[in-house]
């Protein structure tokens, strides 16, 4: 088994890079609104449960997974979508129908 040094330091600025660690993520209020982000400049509602998230500092790749939750009580979903090297996609539903909610998203790579 290899030796493990569990005083390592690893610098955020060096941390940032691992794929692990999430690239942007954003708290979006049913009307399009930004609650708390990292790496977001903005949200736009384009329509009834479809929102856009534009981010600070582009990505590199669009084949980053987007991952989503929808907010509130019942059936309530949410999708990631539309990965592009600027912005992405979150659309939420309730009972599989596109419905104006919260959300919490975030994307993930290497930087």
């Amino acid at each position: 088994e290899d030796e493990t040094n569990q005083d390592t330091y690893i610098p955020p600025d060096l941390m940032k890079h691992h794929p692990g660690v999430a690239k942007a993520w954003a708290n979006v209020t049913s009307a399009g609104g930004v609650g708390q982000t990292h790496n977001v400049a903005s949200t736009t509602k384009n329509s009834t449960g479809n929102y856009t998230v534009t981010l600070t500092t582009a990505v590199t790749s669009t084949d980053w997974p987007v991952s989503a939750t929808a907010s509130g009580a019942g059936d309530n979903t949410a999708t990631g979508d539309g990965l592009s090297t600027t912005t992405y996609r979150v659309l939420t539903y309730t009972a599989g129908t596109l419905t104006d909610l919260a959300s919490h998203s975030s994307i993930y790579g290497e930087h």
